[in-house]
C-alpha cells in the first residue's frame, strides 16, 4: 500500500517537488474543523514558479510565495497559470514553514485559512502565490467542489518535498 502510493506520488510530480494537499473546514456556527480530505496531488509548478525556483538556487534576494488563493474555475491546471481561473475572495498570508520528511528540512509547507463573505461558494482551485496581488504563483491545483457557505473556513495544508526526480 505504501510503496504503491509513494510511486503514485513520484509520477504526479513535477521537478522534484512530491505534494499533498489537506482540505478542512470550520462551519459558521461549529467551532470544530471537519477534515473534508487528504491526499497527494499533481504539484502543477507552472512555468513561472520554476523560472523563480531557478533564481533562487543563484540569487542573494529570493522572492519567497507567502499567500494563498482560492477559486471556483473548472478547468485543469497548465503551466502557464498566473492565477486562480476565476478568483473569489482575496488572497490570504499564509503561514510557512519547513518540515523534515525524509531529511532536514526538505518540506514546504503553506497553510492558508479563508472565511467566506456574505456568499456560498463551490471552490474548486487553490493557488499558492507570492503576493497579496500579482504574479508570479508558484503552483495551481484543481479539485471536486468543497462547499464554502457564510462565513465558513476553509483551510488548506499545501506540502511540497522536494526528491530526487
Amino acid at each position: 500500500m505504501f510503496i504503491e502510493q509513494d510511486l503514485t506520488m513520484k509520477a504526479m510530480s513535477k521537478g522534484g517537488l512530491v505534494g499533498r494537499l489537506q482540505a478542512r473546514r470550520k462551519r459558521a456556527d461549529s467551532q470544530e474543523w471537519e477534515t473534508l480530505w487528504e491526499k497527494p496531488i499533481k504539484n502543477k509548478v507552472v512555468n513561472a514558479g520554476l523560472g523563480v525556483a531557478a533564481k533562487r538556487l543563484i540569487s542573494d534576494t529570493p522572492k519567497t510565495f507567502k499567500y494563498g488563493e482560492i477559486g471556483v474555475g473548472t478547468t485543469s491546471a497548465t503551466d502557464t497559470d498566473t492565477a486562480c481561473e476565476t478568483p473569489i475572495l482575496t488572497r490570504v498570508k499564509s503561514t510557512v514553514s519547513t518540515e523534515s520528511t525524509a531529511v532536514f528540512e526538505d518540506t514546504a509547507k503553506w497553510v492558508t485559512q479563508f472565511t467566506s463573505d456574505t456568499s456560498s461558494y463551490a471552490v474548486t482551485e487553490y493557488v499558492t502565490c507570492e503576493t497579496a496581488s500579482g504574479v508570479p504563483i508558484l503552483s495551481r491545483i484543481s479539485f471536486a467542489a468543497i462547499t464554502l457557505d457564510n462565513n465558513d473556513v476553509l483551510e488548506f495544508s499545501h506540502t511540497m518535498q522536494s526528491q530526487e526526480a
